[in-house]
């Protein structure tokens, strides 16, 4: 079976799926890039937090980190609120994989967002695939599924898995869209 893959760049072109299940990814799919955040990338800003932490040695590192990265975090489409609700309404699962780590700051802007999922999956950087699949069966999901992701090569991965798995066709995306910061 040669599930294709479909480009997106609005929320919206998954009102169109017959899907029941929807697997999201969070990072540059759902959540927005946080540009504060992206700053720690440049020297400048990353000499202040090393002073801070090195003055203040009470500062838990990878809390402030979390919570930095997900402090006034925005939705990436405008749509996504609006098309979580309709799926809800009409009996459809929203289920997170994320390739991250368990952040409850992040998961704090998802609901501040109005995003709730019937799951969170953090993957920790493993293929998604694998994990999917395994999730899949270990609960006993039901009915077409639908995965969503920034990244073509993370999609393509998952298709790889799930033929292997099922002979059932799953709706796949690769949603683009840029931030306007």
């Amino acid at each position: 079976m040669n599930n294709e893959i479909k480009t997106i760049n609005s929320m919206l072109m998954l009102l169109k799926s017959d899907a029941v299940n929807f697997f999201f990814d969070l990072e540059d799919t759902i959540l927005a890039e946080n540009i504060f955040y992206s700053a720690l990338s440049q020297q400048y800003f990353t000499q202040i937090l090393m002073n801070l932490i090195t003055k203040y040695s009470f500062i838990d590192i990878k809390k402030l980190i979390s919570y930095g990265k997900n402090h006034h975090r925005e939705i990436l489409d405008p749509n996504t609120t609006h098309v979580f609700n309709t799926l809800d309404s009409n009996g459809k699962n929203q289920m997170a994989l994320t390739s991250g780590f368990l952040s409850i700051h992040k998961v704090h802007r998802l609901f501040d967002h109005g995003i709730f999922f019937k799951h969170i999956i953090f993957t920790r950087k493993i293929d998604k695939g694998p994990i999917i699949v395994e999730f899949i069966k270990k609960y006993n999901i039901q009915g077409k599924c639908a995965f969503i992701d920034n990244d073509l090569h993370k999609v393509e991965n998952v298709r790889e898995h799930y033929e292997l798995f099922s002979n059932e066709p799953i709706d796949l995306y690769v949603y683009h869209k840029t931030y306007n910061k």
